[in-house]
């Protein structure tokens, strides 16, 4: 016998204990690689997180999706107006006028911004316990209601003879509304200065656009693309401005109840037929009509109730604290 078999043994003995330990440790090694994944993305999260709430980041983010918005517009073709826009289901008619109930359901569009323009301008006060802040906050809000009013005219006025030169002063305050609506949140949520700025490029833009589309079907190559844009850009920013941006006032859900009655809206016009077809009482887009003047009701109601969420404190409480200190 070797001399050294017991110690050869002894050496067998020992790597088969070294390997049997390396199969014991894999389950920690597994572990220790588990929580350096999960320290990884902990660091990576905390610094998207980190650059969400920096503001510059944010306004950065929102002016990226605007660019990628815009580019993503280059790209789409141009497309005119359907003809059969305009053919409405439900054209019957009430005391000689025609398509009735489209015209008359304009109605709660003319009340809810006349009520809108009188709070505004003769209800509504500025200071830490008023619906604004401060007075530069409300102009785009007066813009709002001004063209919901002028929205209730004209879509009055297209509905009585359905065709493109009508359909022009439809969509004209339309653009006003939104555009002034997406000047009102900037404003809140970014800065009153930003909202301010950039209200009249923005209704500009608005108006731009239609006048735009109307120029491009009377030379025959119909382009919609950038009524689409505005119409549909400030549904998609206004959400993530409200995410990204911190509340300056209370009420805020209240903008989510007004963004999914006006969805709601959409819905109807755009089941405009299946609607009418389900009882021929009334049409999708008579509904749709309500519900964007509901919608529209929602805005002027949060902005009845609302309050600053920071409330300064009592210049008598302030100077009494002063002089304990």
């Amino acid at each position: 016998m070797h001399p050294n078999a017991s110690a050869g043994t002894n050496y067998l003995w020992s790597w088969d204990q070294i390997l049997s330990e390396e199969r014991g440790s894999l389950p920690a090694c597994r572990s220790c690689h588990r929580a350096r994944s999960t320290d990884e993305a902990r660091r990576w999260w905390r610094v998207i997180t980190g650059l969400v709430q920096s503001p510059r980041w944010r306004g950065l983010l929102v002016i990226i999706l605007g660019v990628l918005a815009l580019a993503a517009l280059v790209v789409v073709a141009p497309f005119p107006q359907d003809p059969r826009y305009h053919a409405f289901p439900d054209q019957r008619s009430f005391v000689e006028i025609p398509f009735a109930l489209n015209v008359l359901s304009n109605a709660p569009f003319l009340l809810v911004g006349a009520m809108g323009l009188w709070f505004l301008l003769h209800r509504a006060d500025t200071g830490p316990y008023s619906p604004f802040i401060e007075s530069q906050e409300r102009w785009p809000f007066v813009g709002f209601f001004a063209g919901l009013f002028l929205t209730g005219l004209g879509s009055a006025y297209y509905h009585w003879a359905p065709s493109n030169a009508t359909l022009l002063w439809d969509r004209l305050p339309i653009t006003i509304l939104i555009m002034s609506l997406f000047a009102g949140v900037i404003g809140e949520r970014v800065s009153p200065k930003a909202g301010s700025a950039s209200l009249f490029p923005l209704v500009a833009l608005g108006i731009g656009s239609v006048v735009y589309w109307y120029w491009s079907e009377l030379h025959g190559v119909g382009d919609l693309r950038f009524y689409a844009f505005v119409q549909f850009g400030p549904v998609l920013f206004i959400p993530v401005m409200l995410v990204l941006f911190p509340d300056r006032y209370t009420r805020a859900s209240d903008f989510w109840a007004a963004l999914g009655l006006y969805v709601l809206a959409k819905v109807f016009e755009y089941f405009d037929a299946e609607v009418f077809a389900l009882g021929r009482l009334v049409s999708g887009h008579m509904l749709k009509h309500l519900a964007a003047a509901v919608s529209a009701y929602w805005i002027l109601r949060m902005l009845k109730a609302r309050r600053p969420i920071e409330t300064p404190m009592p210049l008598l409480q302030s100077q009494t604290n002063t002089r304990r200190d």
